[in-house]
């Protein structure tokens, strides 16, 4: 899908629903919806990030089941208790988004209304009985800092809706609306916080004497991978507080939900979440269960080597010249000094030195090995020379593939020196991915070229 397609892609979206969202002067203008799934790549469900946009097309489907999304307390004469005028309320959010130029996104979500219920006759409201659009989102993002991996991420980001909520839906504002915010995001190690502060515009919608209008909204969001990104954990937490009167009853809505994500192939991420509100307010939840998948790459794609044509080289004709031939005297041939072998043993023990993702932090099963080549060193006095050499495999940058390679070597050197190997005895080097020994296509041969070797530069004569 080119930038054209996406356009077109979008826009029929657009038409489809305001096309078919009928208007209804009955109808309140209250989205009792307080999820809204982000239509930009990197994020997470709700929670945006400052993560480089990747260039191209991604999208999803995230549905969303909330119980009690919109109950009011019935306090007329002769009543009491709570009414619940929307008693549950299942929304899939479909989304398509696209990135260009590591900063911009533009994302669409069509909202589609599956499934609606709740009580009627006890005060005054339209009954929630209806399946269809809610009020179709535009979203635009730019990153003013974007963040690669680990450090910080600073972008903005505005959604913009439209009214084309279907009627009994309780999924539209009845008016155009609008959300600036900002979106600081740091990423450490494996671990993301990212922050979302802004404010919504909208008109008010009133139902049964109670109004809710547009507010100031903030969220928090965390996340943590594992298994090199795959299978990632993450908790959200959104407030919504509405301008008007924001300390009355459900003035508003605090949720949060926690959930897991998982790497479907190289294309998709499968998530499921769940959790519950805490304020009581509309559209927070009593509780909400989440689930769908967004279709982005799943893992950095390695760049594809650049052909290189060879030059064509003209022959020049060469003129024989007469040679007389000269008496050769044999020269005394020198033997070439042997390269001493490195021990198997040294070998063996080399495969299995392992890193945290990521870092030059050794894991504690090798550092039992590492003591192993401690031992052999001081039992091997004749060895005067190892070298440590530390290789990575091809994703991401090759001068910062490069650097944490010669990172893991000078740690492996540090380790030995503080189990009394001599310094002089130790040499550490980088290379990363210049001396591939797997297919750095394949997740195997990846790993295979993440790894650390040994290497004897001498050994002279001792009386052991």
């Amino acid at each position: 899908m080119n930038l054209t397609q996406f356009a077109a892609a979008a826009t029929a979206l657009i038409l489809l629903a305001t096309a078919g969202a009928p208007a209804s002067a009955d109808e309140p203008d209250i989205n009792v919806q307080h999820f809204e799934a982000s239509p930009h790549g990197g994020d997470m469900l709700m929670i945006r990030t400052a993560a480089r946009t990747r260039s191209g097309p991604s999208g999803g489907l995230l549905l969303s089941y909330a119980k009690d999304p919109f109950s009011i307390e019935d306090n007329r004469e002769g009543y009491s208790g709570t009414f619940e005028i929307v008693d549950q309320h299942l929304v899939g959010d479909l989304f398509l988004a696209w990135g260009a130029w590591d900063r911009f996104s533009l994302g669409v979500n069509l909202p589609l209304v599956l499934f609606t219920a709740g009580e009627t006759g006890t005060v005054q409201a339209p009954p929630a009985d209806a399946w269809g659009l809610g009020d179709v989102r535009i979203g635009l993002r730019y990153l003013v800092v974007p963040r690669e991996a680990n450090g910080f991420g600073l972008g903005f980001d505005l959604d913009g809706s439209i009214p084309t909520a279907t009627e009994g839906t309780y999924a539209g504002t009845g008016s155009m609306a609008g959300t600036p915010r900002i979106v600081l995001d740091y990423m450490f190690s494996s671990t993301l916080f990212a922050l979302n502060l802004g404010y919504r515009f909208q008109k008010a919608g009133e139902l049964a004497g109670f109004e809710k209008d547009g507010g100031m909204l903030a969220g928090l969001g965390i996340r943590h991978g594992l298994v090199e990104d795959k299978i990632q954990l993450l908790a959200e937490f959104s407030f919504l507080t509405s301008h008007g009167d924001p300390f009355s009853q459900n003035g508003s809505a605090l949720e949060a939900q926690v959930g897991i994500n998982g790497c479907v192939g190289d294309w998709a991420r499968v998530f499921v979440a769940g959790g519950s509100g805490f304020l009581s307010g509309v559209g927070e939840a009593g509780f909400r269960i989440t689930s769908g998948l967004r279709i982005e790459r799943c893992r950095p794609k390695p760049p594809k080597p650049k052909p290189v044509e060879p030059k064509p080289v003209e022959p020049k004709p060469v003129e024989p010249k007469p040679v007389e031939p000269k008496p050769v005297e044999p020269k005394p041939v020198e033997p070439k000094p042997v390269e001493p072998e490195t021990p198997k043993e040294l070998l063996e023990i080399a495969q299995r030195i392992q890193f945290e993702t990521g870092s030059a932090k050794l894991l504690a099963q090798s550092e039992t090995d590492l003591d192993r080549v401690a031992l052999w060193l001081q039992e091997h006095p004749s060895v005067t020379g190892v070298l440590v050499e530390g290789h990575s495999d091809d994703l991401g940058d090759p001068q910062k593939n490069l650097d944490l390679s010669a990172a893991r070597a000078q740690a492996v050197v540090k380790y030995l020196i503080s189990k009394n190997v001599p310094a002089q005895r130790l040499e550490a080097q980088g290379l990363g991915s210049q001396r591939p020994i797997g297919d750095n296509s394949t997740e195997k041969g990846r790993k295979a070229n993440r790894r650390v070797e040994f290497k004897v530069l001498g050994t002279e004569s001792h009386n052991e």
